[in-house]
């Protein structure tokens, strides 16, 4: 797993450094937004390039740009990391939660590094909960914001439902879907392959694929699904 830190303090910044790389992650640290592409790139960067990262920590009083600019900077380009983190020495957490955007984890200095680790921790299982086994030891994921309609076939009658792919690799996918998914229930999934898929050798192209369900993840509405046959 990646993760992003973006503090001006070297003393801080190496602790994150310290902490994540401990816990497994592999580090990008930068002094200010001004020099992370996440921040300056007029697009998302992470779709096209592949490199999203699996968490982002930052500052908020940081110099040229606040941490809290850099997060709704994210956020308006639609930035697939979900796992967000905002550290603050002026603010209590309190604070801090009624300011940042929906979904932001904060810390108050000085923090807590035991409460980070479990943090990081939770992550790392949410993630290892949530990918099919088959894809970590076969494919490479890619992270996405890709529609997707699911078909449910039955005698007499064909039912359409909407979902979101958060990442897809050759074997399978995982999704967002506000209908309730059985476990192992086969499913036809149409969708297209979009550029940034094109830059990893594939035409952009109408993809009509069977699946089954293999899981679901630790948030309600989300699932693993593994393709029938792998993605040419």
């Amino acid at each position: 797993m990646k993760a992003v830190i973006l503090d001006d303090d070297p003393v801080i910044q190496g602790l994150l450094a310290t902490v994540l790389s401990t816990e497994g992650y592999a580090v990008s640290f930068y002094s200010s937004p001004a020099e992370c592409r996440l921040f300056t790139d007029p697009g998302c960067p992470c779709a096209m390039k592949g490199d999203c990262p699996d968490a982002i920590i930052t500052d908020w009083d940081m110099p040229e740009f606040s941490g809290m600019e850099f997060v709704e900077k994210l956020k308006e380009k639609n930035c697939l990391c979900r796992n967000i983190a905002m550290i603050s020495g002026f603010s209590r957490e309190e604070d801090l939660l009624r300011d940042v955007p929906e979904g932001v984890k904060v810390f108050a200095k000085p923090f807590s590094v035991q409460r980070l680790r479990s943090w990081l921790r939770d992550l790392r299982a949410a993630e290892r909960s949530a990918v099919m086994p088959v894809n970590r030891r076969q494919y490479v994921r890619y992270p996405c914001r890709l529609p997707v309609e699911i078909f449910f076939s039955a005698p007499g009658m064909v039912e359409m439902v909407s979902a979101v792919a958060r990442n897809i690799s050759k074997g399978g996918m995982l999704i967002e879907c506000a209908k309730s998914l059985a476990a192992a229930a086969t499913l036809h999934l149409s969708f297209t392959i979009p550029e940034w898929m094109a830059l990893r050798g594939r035409t952009d192209r109408n993809v009509m694929v069977e699946a089954q369900t293999r899981h679901s993840g630790p948030e309600a509405g989300v699932y693993g699904l593994q393709f029938a046959a792998p993605l040419a």
